[in-house]
């Protein structure tokens, strides 16, 4: 399994990655783990993380420039009542579509989200 850092912007994603993998993008066919979530906003430069310095997720790059996306906050405890339940489901992402590589960026197109805004 590769591991590497990502940055991401709704609605569209874009990976930081080496030129190496925008050049190949056969290079990003498999499953990978996520080591790190931040999301960065460009007017102000402020950076959060909303699911904590050390998330837990992966990412699955098909060959047909399909992908797919889940994640959330580690540590999560088993949901008790309805609240907990809510409380649990903002700390998961979850979404797949087709994707393209342009440059040094990948670029996605959401299709089905747990999010029905995304």
């Amino acid at each position: 399994m590769t591991r590497f850092k990502w940055l991401v912007m709704a609605p569209v994603l874009l990976v930081a990655m080496a030129a190496s993998f925008a050049a190949e993008r056969d290079v990003l066919v498999g499953n990978w783990r996520l080591v790190s979530f931040e999301r960065e906003y460009q007017t102000a430069g402020e950076r959060e993380y909303p699911m904590g310095k050390v998330p837990t997720g992966y990412i699955l790059f098909l060959p047909e420039d399909a992908w797919q996306w889940s994640s959330r906050q580690r540590g999560a405890k088993p949901p008790v009542t309805d609240q907990d339940r809510a409380g649990l489901f903002n700390t998961l992402v979850a979404y797949t579509g087709v994707y393209r590589v342009e440059g040094d960026k990948w670029i996605t197109t959401v299709d089905v989200s747990a999010n029905p805004a995304w």
